[in-house]
């Protein structure tokens, strides 16, 4: 018994077992038992928005790489038209030449754009898991408190029943000693 541990005995240890509380073993079980599942939730949920981020950033590559080959389609014709059809004039190849030039700085900045946007998700995804590593170790806080509350609790009360005097009912520090 505990009483026994803490060195009580006999009428000591019946007043400590009258107010002793007992442990909240299923508060506690509960609480450290929730830790795992909760990790596992958050993580899924964590791991699903970095998905939709990966995926709505490669959507957004996607569509403006799209819409850069339908511009570099465009300057084309427009500089056919210009030059009047005549595939090696000068004019044309110039406009070619700029097109295409615009159009590498363009995708050298979508690629950019692109890289900017991972590294953000990254970033983000390590925040979201830092954060909840902080509450899981709040939780264990919490559930390893309660612990620790009791634990001084029932130390407490079988300092102050060591100090009992069970014969004169008096706090004298030794005991069965009659003055």
């Amino acid at each position: 018994s505990i009483a026994s541990k803490l060195g009580l005995e006999g009428e000591q240890a019946k007043m400590f077992g009258r107010f002793a509380r007992p442990f909240q073993q299923d508060r506690f079980l509960k609480l450290v038992g929730s830790i795992d599942p909760y990790r596992k939730e958050q993580t899924g949920f964590l791991g699903r928005q970095k998905d939709i981020g990966l995926e709505a950033a490669r959507s957004g590559l996607s569509q403006n790489l799209s819409g850069l080959r339908q511009s570099l389609q465009l300057g084309g014709m427009q500089a056919a038209e210009r030059s009047g059809g005549f595939a090696g004039g000068g004019a044309q190849q110039s406009a070619l030449q700029l097109a295409r030039e615009l159009a590498g700085q363009r995708y050298g900045d979508l690629t950019g754009q692109y890289q900017t946007r991972l590294t953000d998700i990254g970033l983000t995804q390590d925040r979201g898991l830092s954060a909840l590593d902080e509450k899981i170790e709040a939780r264990k806080g919490q559930a390893y408190g309660l612990l620790g509350d009791y634990m001084d609790r029932v130390l407490t009360l079988g300092q102050q029943f060591l100090q009992y005097d069970p014969i004169s009912g008096g706090h004298g520090g030794t005991q069965g000693t009659t003055p």
